[in-house]
This record gives C-alpha cells, structure tokens and sequence, in this order.
C-alpha cells in the first residue's frame, strides 16, 4: 500500500491458531480515502488425529497455512470495499482524531497490566491465548506497526492506558464502518 496511497491503515486480528485471517484496509490518496477487506476463510480443516492419511494432511496444512502466512496486499483475498467517499471521508476524520501516528502500543508500554501490590495477586494480570490485534499506519516514507494484545480485557482489568484506549476507539470505528459481523469479530 506505501506506493499505493498518501496515508494507510490497516486492522488485523492474529490469533494463536490459523483460523479466518481479516484485515481492514483504509487508505487516503490526495482527498479520496478508499476502504478495502482482507479475508482469507479457513474451513474444514481435519484434526491430525482423524482418518485423515498423513500426505494428504500435510498438503492441506500446507495450502491453508500458506493462505494464513500472506500479508495485506493486492492479491485475491484483497477486495475493495464501497462506500461514499461522504462516509469514507468522515471515517478518515474519525480516525485521525484518534492520533493513530502518535498511538504508544503494547510493545512502548508494556502488555498485560502491571503487577499489583503485595496484597492482591503479585504477577499482574495476564492470559495467554488470546489474539493480537495489529494497527499497521503507511505512509508514502514510512511503516508504522503496533501491536495490542487483548486490549479490551486488560483495559477491563486494569483501565486507563491512554494508547490501548485509542486503540479500542480506533477498532470500534472500523468496526461499526464496517461491519460487525464481518468477519464475527471480538473486541
């Protein structure tokens, strides 16, 4: 998308399995802003332990992990996604009071939530199967990756980190733009 557009920003969910792959795509060219999905459906894939004869079952893992491992970019999964540019534009300003460039993630400000104090539980909270969600901000100079694990649990568990907060906002206003259900989604 860098040689594509002036500005991009892209919402992934990585989980620790390789299930649906989605990525939300909204990218800012001069005074259009453009908006595209990113979905890679994985279905039926067999257990190892089925009856399931072991050559047969590599190449499936194969295939369907070497559909998981493609990142965002123009390829068959990419598909633009059609909206006014009235309401496209208006997600851009949304997004942008956000200050998406300016966003501390886990990796500045450390994941989880910090230990608490000697009377409660001493290791903090944390969890450690759950998705990451990736906010990748493209410029035509530069890439920008932050990452947020389980924010709306550790935002539950201990509130006010102000980067995971317009993180979550940040998500909600893709969310609602475009579309909940697409693919069922968790916060």
């Amino acid at each position: 998308m860098m040689a594509h557009a002036d500005s991009t920003l892209i919402l992934t969910e990585d989980g620790p399995w390789p299930l649906n792959r989605y990525a939300f795509i909204v990218s800012k060219t001069g005074d259009m802003v453009s908006c595209y999905t990113y979905y890679v459906q994985i279905v039926n894939f067999p257990a190892a332990d089925t009856s399931v004869p072991r050559d047969i079952y590599r190449t499936m893992f194969a295939e369907i992990a070497s559909k998981y491992l493609f990142r965002e970019d123009l390829n068959p999964y990419f598909n633009h996604f059609p909206a006014s540019q009235d309401s496209t534009r208006y997600l851009w300003r949304q997004l942008a009071a956000q200050h998406p460039w300016a966003l501390r993630d886990d990796g500045q400000d450390g994941a989880g939530c910090p230990p608490f104090p000697e009377t409660e539980n001493k290791g903090g909270s944390w969890i450690t199967d759950g998705p990451t969600f990736r906010l990748q901000l493209i410029t035509k100079g530069s890439i920008r990756n932050l990452e947020f694990y389980l924010p709306a649990f550790f935002e539950e568990q201990c509130p006010g980190r102000e980067g995971r907060k317009r993180f979550m906002a940040i998500n909600d206003l893709l969310l609602d733009f475009f579309g909940r259900e697409f693919p069922k989604l968790r916060r």
